[in-house]
């Protein structure tokens, strides 16, 4: 199998046993081949193809002001379709693995457990940020600055932007690592953040302290505040979803462990 010919383990000791080579690995499925390029070509065509046409038909049909267009908004449309796309690339990341044997081959080498899961955590969250945020995001700067504002934004404060919704993304990457530890087939493992995507605003809407707990503010009102210069009107989901994401993270590693081969 091409997993197991990626794989030349080296002599590493204690509970993250292994976790050296079985990231390189990891990394060089995203960026040892041309499937970072193809999907960063993707998420450009799709993200901000559709920005790109907002702006355009705003401009001709005269029917939003670009300069008074709400940025917030553009950054909750831009989360939206990373954190779906970033659910739909990781569904299969580790359960492909548990059905073909490649993960039972894998952890049958002097690997640990606690390894294998922060490997694909840490390797697929260096591709997702690169080919779904970083790169889709600085294509995205020209036409957000000039389709909607009129002049450049800060470049500064656009970067920050982009921190606050790669870690809102981090926080799908996780949490579908941890759904990936817990179910045997994909449909859960989809279904289950695509529900918490789509849910969030109901949610808040009929429990409104979960505004404070759930990733949903950081692009539609965060990024933008930040992105403006603006005051954080709610800091605390920043916190809040850097937490969940450790504790997934956690969870994840302790799910695998019981995990039978």
């Amino acid at each position: 199998m091409a997993e197991k010919a990626e794989l030349g383990i080296r002599e590493f000791h204690g509970r993250w046993q292994g976790f050296q080579n079985l990231l390189q690995a990891e990394l060089n499925r995203w960026f040892g081949t041309r499937r970072w390029i193809w999907q960063s070509l993707l998420w450009i065509l799709l993200i901000d193809g559709m920005i790109g046409v907002i702006g355009i038909a705003s401009r001709i049909f005269e029917e939003l002001d670009p300069a008074a267009a709400d940025v917030h908004q553009v950054f909750g449309l831009i989360a939206a379709f990373g954190s779906i796309g970033t659910v739909i690339l990781l569904q299969t990341v580790i359960i492909r693995e548990k059905e073909n044997g490649v993960a039972s081959w894998i952890l049958s080498k002097p690997v640990s457990r606690g390894a294998y899961v922060l490997a694909k955590l840490f390797g697929n969250a260096a591709g997702v940020l690169v080919s779904v945020v970083l790169i889709p995001g600085l294509v995205c700067y020209p036409l957000l600055s000039w389709l909607f504002v009129g002049s450049w934004l800060p470049f500064g404060h656009y970067l920050l932007a982009l921190g606050v919704l790669a870690l809102e993304i981090l926080f799908y990457v996780s949490l579908t690592i941890l759904l990936g530890t817990v179910f045997d087939k994909p449909a859960p493992v989809m279904a289950l953040p695509l529900v918490l995507i789509f849910g969030q605003q109901p949610l808040i809407g009929l429990v409104p302290k979960l505004i404070h707990v759930l990733p949903y503010t950081l692009s539609t009102v965060t990024a933008g505040a930040v992105l403006q210069g603006e005051a954080v009107p709610f800091p605390v989901p920043l916190l809040a979803t850097a937490g969940m994401i450790g504790l997934f993270t956690l969870l994840a590693v302790f799910r695998f462990d019981r995990e039978e081969f």
